[in-house]
């Protein structure tokens, strides 16, 4: 298990989140808070799905959208979650 995931500038390890980039984390487990890059403008289709977050510390003002299923299965992930004025797209079942 892995806690507090932190994303640098779109870069966790050797993935970079890119808008095409489903799947990347999907079902990896990770735990705690999430921690998104400021330079992040969309979580892809199935990104986060099946992982055990508590919260997301807040959503980057520049992002845009969230695909399809993202967080999908983060049955732990709760709080308040505010949505930046430059958003445009939440998908189904994200």
């Amino acid at each position: 298990m892995h806690d507090n995931l932190q994303l640098f500038d779109g870069y966790v390890g050797n993935y970079y989140i890119y808008e095409s980039g489903g799947s990347i984390f999907d079902g990896c487990k990770f735990q705690g808070e999430l921690k998104l890059p400021s330079s992040l403008t969309y979580i892809p289709n199935w990104c986060f799905q099946g992982n055990d977050f508590s919260s997301i510390a807040e959503l980057p003002e520049g992002l845009l959208g969230i695909g399809y299923y993202a967080f999908s299965d983060c049955s732990r992930l709760g709080g308040k979650l505010e949505f930046p004025e430059s958003f445009v797209l939440l998908d189904s079942y994200a």
